[in-house]
């Protein structure tokens, strides 16, 4: 079962996402286009799931949009602060279906 199918399960919200885990550039989370086409907010949303999903706490420290193999890719930089160092996760969102017209 993937996140997408988990997300669902355990929160009742069906995001408009495919593709990979997102921890990884050649393995983004794409971002479907929508009616709504509100690409940002599903990335926050999702983040914060992942987040609960996971038990952790943590906060973003960078946002960048990229241009990777003729795609537009979000990239989340979050610091998890732990007691006696901190960690940081990255995370990879292919929006290039909800900037087209």
């Amino acid at each position: 079962m993937n996140l997408k199918e988990q997300f669902k399960e355990e929160f009742n919200i069906d995001f408009p996402i495919k593709g990979g885990d997102g921890l990884s550039i050649e393995n983004p989370i794409i971002i479907e286009r929508t009616e709504m086409n509100d690409y940002v907010e599903v990335e926050y949303v999702y983040l914060k799931y992942y987040a609960i999903y996971k038990n952790i706490i943590w906060q973003q420290v960078e946002q960048n949009l990229l241009s990777h193999k003729d795609k537009k890719i979000d990239r989340f930089k979050m610091l998890i602060p732990l007691e006696d160092k901190a960690e940081f996760i990255t995370f990879y969102f292919d929006i290039t279906e909800c900037l087209k017209c």
